[in-house]
């Protein structure tokens, strides 16, 4: 939520920034629009150098959410869609599937 706050507040141009939440059964919806300028196109696309949104994306899908953007007429929507439960999930390759002990001493 902190990533897209503070997009809007260095990008936008915005006055004005609506965080609507909902609950169904399992899941949390928190839907954001603004009055900016609107998101590029590249942006929408997933095309610009920034990382933000792009990592925004990454983590909401690692717990099993989905992040939608769209242009809007004035402004940007922003919707994220996650789990209110996360379940265990398989490692990536090279992740370790328990914990390692790290020692700093020299």
């Amino acid at each position: 939520m902190r990533e897209i706050v503070s997009n809007v507040i260095r990008h936008s141009g915005a006055s004005r920034l609506t965080v609507t939440p909902a609950l169904a059964q399992d899941r949390l919806r928190l839907d954001f629009s603004d009055d900016g300028k609107g998101i590029s196109t590249a942006a929408l696309a997933g095309e610009t150098p920034g990382f933000g949104l792009r990592n925004l994306r990454h983590r909401i899908e690692d717990i099993g959410g989905r992040l939608t953007l769209s242009a809007g007429a004035p402004g940007t929507r922003i919707g994220l869609d996650m789990p209110l439960r996360l379940s265990a999930r398989t490692p990536e390759p090279g992740v370790p599937d328990m914990p390692v002990v790290l020692n700093s001493e020299p």
